[in-house]
């Protein structure tokens, strides 16, 4: 069994439900020791937007995983040594997330720019 939060169904459910009920925006959940790297995106079901930024691994072994995972950006799996630079721009209403994930000696592997509509 492979560690993540889809594993406690019913805490995972707990804090979606808390984002829906508050109708929090802008929901992006920071994670790592997965010894790889990838972007998740879900849509709720009042249809708030929620990213996991998983980032992982620079100094550990790597490696590609195959637990599915119906909310991975396609292709956004990385399986070599890299790390994630998270850019925030612009005013309180019209703010920007830029996400890219760089190899171990700084060169740029994937962008995205979280949209959360």
């Amino acid at each position: 069994m492979f560690e993540n939060y889809a594993n406690f169904e019913a805490e995972r459910q707990e804090i979606i439900n808390y984002i829906d009920e508050n109708n929090i925006k802008g929901v992006i959940f920071l994670t790592g020791d997965r010894h790889h790297s990838e972007l998740t995106r879900m849509k709720t079901a009042k249809g708030n937007v929620i990213y996991d930024i998983t980032s992982s691994a620079l100094t550990s072994g790597t490696g590609m995983h195959n637990e599915p995972n119906s909310f991975r950006v396609a292709d956004s799996m990385i399986g070599v040594r890299n790390y994630a630079v998270i850019r925030v721009s612009g005013k309180r209403k019209e703010r920007k997330v830029e996400l890219e994930f760089k190899d171990s000696k700084g060169k740029s592997l994937k962008k995205y720019a979280l949209d959360f509509e």
